[in-house]
C-alpha cells in the first residue's frame, strides 16, 4: 500500500490532505492474536502463510517516516482502539475473510481450517458479554499535508 500512499501525496495540490487508516502492527487486533495462540495450540504455527493475519501491516512511526520523507507534514497519526461486538462467531469469520480479501488461512487444508475455527471459536465465546463478543481491533489513522509552495 506505500506506493499507492506515495502517488496519492505526488497528486495533492499545496495544501492539500491525506488521510487513510490501517491496522496498526504495534498492537494486533484480539482476532489476530486468537488466531496465532490457535495455530501455536494445534502446532500449525510453523506455516507461515497460515500465520498472516493483515497483511501489509504498519506502525505509526513507520505512518510518520513514510509522510515526512516524502516531504509531508504529519497532521495526525493516532492508533485508536475500536471495540466491536459480533453477535456470532460466525459474524467474526466473516468479518475477518473480508478483510483479509478471502485470503485468510487459505494455505491450511480443510481439515487443519476446521481444526482452527473450533478452537477460536471456543476462544471467542469466553470473550461474550451483555453485548455480544467483544472484540477490539487497533488502527492507525493517519493525515499528511502536502506544503504549501513558497
Amino acid at each position: 500500500w506505500v506506493p499507492f500512499v506515495l502517488a496519492s501525496l505526488a497528486l495533492l495540490k499545496p495544501g492539500g490532505r491525506l488521510g487513510f487508516t490501517t491496522a496498526a502492527k504495534e498492537k494486533p487486533h484480539d482476532v489476530e492474536r486468537l488466531r496465532e495462540r490457535a495455530l501455536a495450540a494445534l502446532g500449525l504455527a510453523h506455516r507461515a502463510e497460515a500465520a498472516i493475519g493483515i497483511p501489509h501491516k504498519v506502525s505509526s512511526d513507520e505512518v510518520r517516516d513514510l509522510f515526512t520523507g516524502a516531504g509531508y507534514r504529519v497532521r495526525q497519526v493516532l492508533l485508536r482502539t475500536i471495540v466491536d461486538h459480533p453477535q456470532s462467531t460466525d459474524d467474526v469469520h466473516v468479518a475477518n475473510l473480508s478483510s483479509s480479501f478471502g485470503n485468510s488461512l487459505s494455505g491450511l487444508s480443510e481439515s487443519e481450517r476446521k481444526q482452527l475455527r473450533t478452537f477460536i471459536d471456543t476462544e471467542l465465546e469466553q470473550l461474550r458479554d451483555a453485548e455480544g463478543i467483544r472484540v477490539e481491533r487497533h488502527l492507525i489513522f493517519a493525515v499528511a499535508e502536502k506544503p504549501q509552495v513558497s
